[in-house]
């Protein structure tokens, strides 16, 4: 399965779906994903500084995003 931001915000069953839903990378839990892909096997995310927020470029005007391989898995809320 491959979910975007972007298909969250267009679909509202998708959305209610992934409301709670917890992102893992061999099993390490990530936040503020913008895509997963299961098959093959990536997130792309906002990254972060050390004290947490968010990378920005050097014109400051865009959040920087990277890339984590690995198997990709999605624990949702029962």
């Amino acid at each position: 399965m491959r979910v975007t931001v972007d298909d969250l915000t267009s679909d509202p069953e998708l959305q209610r779906k992934f409301q709670a839903v917890r992102v893992l990378v061999d099993g390490i839990q990530h936040n503020h994903v913008i895509v997963a892909d299961q098959e093959q096997g990536y997130i792309e995310k906002h990254k972060q500084n050390a004290d947490g927020s968010f990378a920005l470029n050097e014109k400051r005007d865009e959040i920087l995003t990277e890339i984590i391989k690995g198997k990709v898995e999605f624990m949702f809320r029962e």
